[in-house]
């Protein structure tokens, strides 16, 4: 994005996706009259409408606000992820039982962090007990 002030660039990402300013005042949750405000530069989107307007638009908040696009650093490697959960289906059953979800996907997330070197059995049985 370039230096406009954040009406221009909402008002910009708005017409590139082709919707209309009511649409946009529907989804964010909004009168019409909020958006034209602030493509004017007459009136800020602040809290819950910036993070909202944002996800409409499709950039962050921040790359909203300041034009500065952020680096793509949230791509995820399909392969590693996929080893992580392998490692997982590695324990016995009675392991994982009554694991919640939020436990899993925490596990999920250590052992995807921690690269493609699997964790040896009794290390990830003792990360097991550790969540849960």
């Amino acid at each position: 994005m370039s230096a406009q002030s954040p009406g221009t660039r909402i008002r910009t990402l708005r017409t590139t996706l082709g919707i209309t300013q009511a649409m946009v005042a529907k989804r964010v949750g909004v009168t019409t009259s909020a958006v034209s405000q602030w493509e004017a530069d007459t009136s800020a989107v602040l809290g819950k409408h910036l993070v909202k307007l944002a996800a409409v638009l499709g950039v962050t908040p921040s790359e909203l606000m300041s034009g500065i696009t952020e680096p793509n650093d949230y791509s995820m490697d399909i392969s590693r992820l996929e080893a992580a959960i392998a490692q997982l289906d590695k324990l016995p059953h009675a392991e994982l039982k009554g694991l919640s979800a939020g436990a899993r996907a925490r596990l999920i997330a250590h052992l995807y962090a921690g690269g493609v070197n699997p964790l040896p059995l009794g290390e990830l049985s003792a990360l097991v007990k550790l969540v849960k």
